[in-house]
Formats: structure tokens, sequence, C-alpha cells
């Protein structure tokens, strides 16, 4: 037996307690894995816009077997414009006030100023609200036996369609213009049979990923199914 034999014995009998137990360590069976995959991606956050599997999405007319597999609101990029307006609108009594000197003789008397100024931040709360919630609340499920369009327009209309996934004949999706190819959102089209209404989908994120679930649906693969 040559010195370097001699070595190599040594520092295998000298091995660690704790080496042999990683060693021994057995790994997470496929199923955990999955399971805790599902449930760290598929919950629906406050402010998400794209969930897939979400475990905690429901609607009025889900039938017991019915999965959600997707859930989907218009970009939050979309929510840029008015968001932005709120702010500069909450700055106009502040710059209002500190031009007063140009335009002196126009100042109301101080009692109406005071009414005034609640009311036309009321406006302004109202404004961006409303806003808020026509976001919020317009939604697109998809599960694996039909599509659902939710449509929610200045808090007193709501529209809700949807059609049977064996009506649904193509999918497509497109991003026209610089901003949806960057901040990844973009237009789902979902043609059905017959004379029935096509289901458009504006500003969606990952328009791609929703195309090729669909895609998956109606090709009669087995990917989704519970």
């Amino acid at each position: 037996m040559t010195d370097r034999d001699v070595r190599f014995a040594q520092e295998t009998e000298q091995q660690s307690p704790a080496d042999e137990k990683d060693s021994t360590r057995q790994p997470l069976p496929k199923e955990k894995i999955l399971t805790r995959m599902h449930n760290k991606l598929g919950r629906l956050h406050l402010f998400a816009a794209f969930c897939e599997k979400p475990s905690n999405v429901t609607f009025q007319t889900q039938e017991p077997d019915e999965q959600v597999l997707v859930f989907l609101r218009k970009s939050q990029w979309i929510n840029f414009p008015w968001i932005v307006a709120t702010l500069l609108l909450l700055f106009v009594p502040i710059v209002l006030y500190l031009l007063r000197d140009n335009f002196i003789a126009l100042i109301p008397p101080l009692r109406v100023i005071l009414v005034l100024i609640p009311f036309y931040y009321l406006l302004v709360a109202i404004y961006a609200f409303v806003n808020f919630i026509t976001w919020y609340y317009n939604a697109a499920i998809i599960t694996n036996k039909r599509v659902v369009d939710i449509d929610f327009h200045q808090i007193v209309f709501k529209d809700v369609a949807e059609t049977k996934l064996a009506l649904v004949q193509d999918v497509s999706y497109n991003q026209v213009g610089v901003l949806p190819n960057i901040l990844g959102y973009g237009f789902v089209l979902i043609q059905t049979a017959g004379t029935l209404d096509n289901f458009e989908f504006h500003n969606l994120p990952h328009p791609d990923r929703v195309e090729e679930v669909v895609e998956d649906l109606i090709g009669g693969r087995r990917m989704y199914e519970p």
C-alpha cells in the first residue's frame, strides 16, 4: 500500500458525523416540491395582474370540479397615467397659493376657501377611487371549462360574459408599440364558434402565456386537469 492510499484511508475514517448525515439525506419527493411551488406561486396578491392556478380565487358560478387556471387584470402599467394625474392634482392648491400674488383680485373670501379646498380634495379622491376600482374589478378568468370576462364600469355597471372551451376555435395575441413590448403587456383575442361574440382582452400582462394556456386547453391536452 502506498503513502497516498494510507492518507486516503485516514481521511475516510475521520469523516465528520455532519458529513455522513448530509450524504444520507434523502431528496424531497417530487409531489412535495410541486406543492410548495404551487403554494408560493399560486396565491393572488392585492395588486396582482397575473396569477396562474390561484388558490384564493373563486367566482359565483364556479362548478365544484372547476379549477381556476389563470386570473387576469389589465397590466399595472395602465394605471400610471391616472396615478400621475392624481398626484399632480394634489399639488394644484399649493401651487395656486404660492402664485396668489399674481391674481389676488380673484381670491375668494376665506370662508369660501375653507369650503372649496375640502370639496376639491374630495373630488380628487373620488377620481382616484373610481379609476382604481375600475381596474381592480375588470378581470378575466380562465378555467379548465370556460373563459369568463368581467367588465366593471364607473362602479354602477357590471357585465359578465363567458364561453365554454368547447366553443373556442382559436386564440391569438399581439403586442403593438414600444411600451407593450418593453413592459410585457398586449392584446389577446379568443375567437368563438358561429355567431357568438369573440372575447377581446386589452393590455393583459404576459399575453404569450395566456395564449399558450388556452391553446393547451382547446388542443385537448390534459396537463391542467385536476
